[in-house]
């Protein structure tokens, strides 16, 4: 008797569709940022405006005859892969700065003129409205965060809020002034 499954219902990724010609280039790509920058640095967050624009130089180039990279020798397809690639693991991690210019951001909805929040103060996240959220925040809620960063671009202020305590691996998210409306918030005292 041979054991029913269907990886279909059970959601699982699709592997038989990987294309390993391109995870090829790519990884060839992610071995020489590595070398040249340091393995992995690419968690901490980009703009996504500067890994589009990189991903869309490359494309360019491409479209224009130019098959390689002249600063690299590698591919300029393989150069995209990797800014697309790293512009998902920071969404997926919640590094991911979006300075994306949308209507609502010219018009300001929703932004603050003075940050809210202030470096060294602790939060504690009671709960998490995550339909403001482009990735998983959910592993934040219980947890207390100190605002450890902020950013004043010109489309909004940026939050960087670091899990607090000793911690090997700490948390840490970005959140808009936008966003901070979707997150419950208590404020923590040092005692």
């Amino acid at each position: 008797m041979k054991a029913s499954k269907n990886d279909k219902t059970d959601n699982k990724i699709p592997l038989e569709f990987l294309e390993l010609d391109g995870i090829a280039e790519m990884c060839k790509v992610f071995a020489f940022g590595a070398e040249k920058y340091s393995a992995g640095n690419y968690f901490l967050g980009h703009e996504q405006t500067r890994l589009l624009a990189a991903a869309m130089r490359h494309l360019l180039a491409y479209q224009g005859g130019e098959d390689l990279d002249p600063e690299s020798g590698l591919t300029h397809l393989g150069h995209a892969q990797c800014c697309l690639a790293m512009l998902q693991k920071q969404k997926a991690l919640g590094t991911s700065i979006d300075d994306r210019i949308t209507l609502d951001k010219v018009r300001g909805e929703g932004e603050a003129d003075e940050p809210r929040l202030k470096i060294g103060e602790l939060y504690l996240v009671e709960s998490i409205d995550e339909s403001g959220f482009d990735y998983d925040i959910s592993s934040a809620k219980g947890k207390v965060f100190e605002v450890s960063e902020i950013q004043e671009l010109s489309i909004g202020v940026y939050y960087k809020m670091s899990e607090f305590g000793e911690h090997k691996d700490p948390d840490f998210f970005w959140a808009t002034e936008k966003q901070l409306n979707y997150l419950y918030l208590e404020k923590k005292e040092l005692r």
